[in-house]
């Protein structure tokens, strides 16, 4: 990743850790290493296949991709993706980043949905933009052309048969 960010003439600052520490934490850090700098998260087994000056122009104190999935029963579940996160250093961002984390530590049956989602939707004052689906392409998106390619282990996603699909509708009755 260090070489095709360089290629583009990005500035990086990309850091080796040992544990998996919670994204909105490490965000903090970067925040603090770059406090007054535009930080932009990305995961670790990504692609980048073109400039991303188009980051450059986010207005928001956070800037992610926000996917709206419309279930069968008409319920539509918010579902924001974490790969890619643009963060202005704000007071606003770095409360939203503590809540997000302070979330991230609850108990997982506690929440209906994501730590993420539930942060964006209690954080305070907080301006979020949506980010251009190509920042943010996984597999299973079939998108032609992205700016940044997510193809790590927890974007290898194998078609769900219909035995899969019909233990899953029976389970969340």
């Amino acid at each position: 990743m260090a070489r095709t960010l360089e290629a583009y003439r990005h500035q990086h600052d990309l850091v080796r850790v040992r544990e998996r520490p919670a994204k909105a934490q490490f965000a903090m850090e970067a925040l603090d290493r770059h406090p007054r700098n535009v930080v932009v998260m990305l995961d670790p087994g990504c692609q980048v296949h073109a400039p991303l000056h188009g980051l450059r122009r986010v207005t928001g104190d956070v800037a992610l991709y926000v996917q709206h999935k419309r279930h069968a029963s008409g319920r539509i579940r918010f579902a924001p993706r974490s790969s890619t996160v643009v963060l202005r250093p704000t007071r606003r961002t770095r409360r939203f980043l503590a809540l997000w984390d302070q979330l991230t530590k609850a108990p997982s049956r506690s929440l209906a949905q994501s730590p993420l989602a539930v942060a964006l939707a209690q954080a305070e004052d907080l301006t979020v933009e949506q980010l251009h689906p190509s920042y943010c392409v996984i597999p299973a998106d079939q998108i032609a052309f992205a700016h940044i390619m997510h193809t790590g282990p927890l974007h290898r996603i194998r078609p769900a048969t219909w035995w899969r699909r019909a233990l899953h509708r029976l389970i969340h009755l």
